[in-house]
């Protein structure tokens, strides 16, 4: 990273802003479509929503899920954390521990995975 930064500042230095306030622009954008469709007044401002006290969370954590959906970087924006489950909290929260299982899972196992649901489950009731 650091070595790419350097290759546009060598060249211009004006050049390393374009990529970044493209970054934001696109990211922002999304976001206010977003927040917009479910709603919620949001009006885009450089590198922000300006929205409702009462919608802050909703909105902050919809700009986080963007900027993660284009960097793959969990961002906290405003406090709010964006954390997207998993593949492994996504199947322990599809798994059924009622249902009878031949599939020979250990008990060590089965409490991991619980453990896994648990985390998963609080990960989901944070965004509520």
């Amino acid at each position: 990273m650091f070595r790419t930064i350097e290759d546009l500042k060598s060249k211009d230095h004006r050049n390393l802003s374009k990529q970044p306030h493209r970054f934001t622009s696109d990211v922002v954008a999304t976001a206010s479509l977003e927040v917009q469709q479910e709603g919620i007044a949001a009006i885009p401002l450089v590198d922000a929503l300006i929205c409702q006290e009462k919608h802050a969370s909703a909105v902050c954590e919809t700009l986080g899920k963007h900027v993660f959906l284009r960097t793959g970087a969990c961002a906290t924006v405003g406090g709010v954390r964006y954390s997207p489950l998993i593949e492994t909290e996504e199947e322990a929260l599809a798994f059924d521990e009622t249902a009878p299982s031949d599939d020979s899972m250990s008990y060590d196992e089965w409490e991991a995975l619980r453990l896994v649901k648990c985390a998963a489950a609080l990960k989901l009731m944070r965004r509520c």
